[in-house]
């Protein structure tokens, strides 16, 4: 049975609800320098967690951005608005160079986030009920700095103001959809699909 078929069983049977891509281990290489991210961390990853979705989701939720310390940029890819669409979600990669990771470094630590993370609490009730916290990760140094905010964005008016802090975030996370524009076009490669070497699955009653 090859690795389709057998991909196709699982996902046949009640027990199994979802899987998610897992990137696969590409051989590191060694370096006596100092870098300011170590090969196998994550150096940036933004997504989306939680809000009025379905059991199982936040574990299939894919990144709008993954940088990887080991040189590798990940960027969902175009799906086709079928049902029940593709079996795996497409994923695109790309190449990074240590330049540019470290002007990325230098662009987060320009915003501030590469500290503990500040309130980032909505000031009024939020106009989108159930809406999901956008969530950005950071690993530099061995030192792990998480920034969440509930419903970012969604501040419409002045009967649900935005905050210095939400409104930082919001204007990073916009800066880095264009990763070009911050690292230097010079330093990344081109997109490629991304073709993974393992799965991983999740069991649900």
């Amino acid at each position: 049975m090859n690795r389709r078929t057998f991909i196709v069983a699982l996902l046949g049977t009640p027990a199994v609800a979802a899987f998610v891509v897992a990137c696969g281990d590409d051989a590191k290489q060694s370096s006596n320098e100092s870098v300011s991210a170590a090969l196998d961390e994550v150096v940036l990853r933004i997504g989306y967690r939680g809000g009025y979705v379905a059991p199982g989701t936040d574990f299939v939720s894919l990144p709008t951005l993954l940088v990887t310390g080991d040189g590798r940029v990940f960027t969902p890819g175009v799906t086709a608005a079928v049902f029940p669409g593709p079996l795996l979600a497409p994923l695109l990669e790309r190449s990074i160079t240590r330049e540019g990771i470290d002007a990325l470094i230098a662009h987060a630590a320009g915003f501030g986030l590469l500290a503990a993370a500040p309130d980032y609490a909505l000031v009024a009730e939020p106009m989108v009920a159930d809406a999901s916290d956008t969530v950005v990760e950071l690993t530099v140094d061995g030192n792990r700095y998480e920034h969440r905010a509930y419903a970012l964005g969604f501040e419409v008016d002045d009967a649900n103001p935005s905050s210095p802090a939400r409104d930082n975030l919001q204007r990073f996370v916009d800066s880095v959809a264009d990763l070009a524009s911050v690292v230097g076009a010079e330093n990344l490669g081109m997109h490629r699909p991304f073709a993974p070497d393992r799965y991983r699955f999740q069991a649900m009653v």
